[in-house]
């Protein structure tokens, strides 16, 4: 079972981050576990309301990923498509990030090692945590720049 947490502690799983911050076993498996929960009442929330197709996939692609116990690098193809989906939202007009340029950043957290390799790996977790609650956010219209106020 050693070489099975010492193989996770490589990855970006908020149990790695919480281990790698010296909690102790039950603490970062607990947070992991609200991850999860969080992951799937996100889900949830997602395929009750009134998101369209490509929200709620999106929601789903990164829910999974916060709440995988092991997740590596490999695993953030997840969140590029999800970046995906939500820009595609976006050309249709539906407004879901605060400022497109949030969009980028996903798109570095791959190129950055995991929290036992650098500070910066700590970040990745967060990413992925705002991601999904930006998604959360009730659907609404973008002002179109050629529509007068």
């Amino acid at each position: 079972m050693a070489w099975s947490n010492e193989g996770r502690l490589w990855g970006f799983s908020v149990w790695a981050c919480a281990t790698v911050l010296g909690a102790p076993g039950w603490l970062a498996n607990c947070a992991q576990l609200a991850v999860i929960v969080l992951a799937a009442m996100s889900t949830w929330i997602a395929f009750r309301g009134q998101f369209g197709r490509d929200r709620r996939m999106a929601v789903l692609l990164t829910a999974t990923l916060i709440a995988a116990p092991h997740s590596s690098p490999y695993d953030l193809v997840l969140l590029a498509a999800a970046v995906l989906l939500v820009y595609r939202d976006m050309l249709d007009g539906i407004a879901i990030m605060p400022t497109p340029t949030l969009l980028l950043l996903p798109w570095f957290a791959p190129i950055v090692l995991g929290p036992r390799a650098t500070v910066f790996g700590f970040g990745v977790p967060m990413v992925i945590l705002g991601m999904l609650l930006i998604l959360l956010r009730p659907p609404r219209q973008a002002k179109m720049a050629d529509q007068p106020t």
